[in-house]
């Protein structure tokens, strides 16, 4: 969904390191306070929920890339 809207205003490989920055850590920021609340199968789960996003973010950023060569 992030992805989409800067790709629709052309600007996703405009955004600074300091924004792309600023997003990520964000994400890892609020990921490891959940990870701190939860027990044990719940962590579990999120690993591997965590794991298919990233794939899919891999396959996102793939075409992304294909589509600016």
């Amino acid at each position: 969904m992030i992805v989409q809207y800067f790709l629709e205003r052309g600007s996703f490989m405009r955004m600074n390191k300091f924004t792309t920055g600023m997003m990520v850590g964000s994400i890892v920021g609020a990921a490891s306070m959940m990870m701190m609340d939860t027990d044990k199968k719940s962590r579990r789960k999120m690993w591997k929920n965590g794991k298919k996003i990233i794939k899919k973010a891999g396959y996102v950023m793939d075409d992304i890339m294909a589509m600016y060569k």
